[in-house]
């Protein structure tokens, strides 16, 4: 099973109107999406394996959270939280720390030609990514909301949510163990 992670829309909406907002949102919204992922994965005894391309945000609660710290973390440009608020340096931190110059980076629900499920195939059992809104849609999901933990099935294609808003959903979560 592949966990996607997003932030869903409500903090770029609050960013339209207010930025200072925005970043106290993301902030709260990152810090729910690693507790909520942390609880996830523990609960099902997985090994975790994380992919994906995160802000400075994420990248601060990797370090900060003493259950991720012995995590391989791995990027991938593809899926993940850009750094979106950051409009001087205009760079994306991957999860690694690396800085990703903004032309260089294109959001894979951009890219013509690839599949986002023939990637998320590619990814070990139990990696949990985070996804933005854009690649959330693209794999079919008709909204995405704020702190939530998607699971990712390649072989059937579909997703469901297993963690609604920082709640779990206690059928699914059932369905995991």
């Amino acid at each position: 099973m592949i966990y996607l992670v997003t932030h869903g829309k409500d903090a770029r909406e609050k960013e339209i109107t207010n930025p200072k907002l925005a970043r106290e949102g993301l902030n709260m919204a990152t810090c729910s999406m690693m507790i909520g992922t942390i609880s996830l994965i523990v609960s099902t005894g997985t090994k975790l394996v994380m992919k994906g391309t995160g802000s400075r945000i994420t990248e601060t609660f990797l370090a900060m959270t003493p259950a991720l710290r012995n995590i391989p973390v791995k990027s991938c440009p593809f899926l993940g939280l850009e750094d979106w608020f950051d409009d001087k340096k205009q760079v994306f931190v991957t999860a690694s720390g690396e800085e990703i110059p903004k032309n260089d980076y294109l959001g894979v629900a951009d890219c013509p030609g690839v599949s986002l499920w023939k990637l998320i195939a590619s990814f070990p059992n139990a990696t949990v990514a985070f996804v933005n809104r854009q690649a959330m849609i693209a794999l079919g999901a008709t909204k995405t909301k704020s702190c939530s933990i998607y699971v990712a099935d390649p072989k059937t294609k579909r997703i469901r949510c297993v963690v609604k808003n920082g709640v779990p959903c206690s059928d699914e979560l059932a369905k995991i163990k």
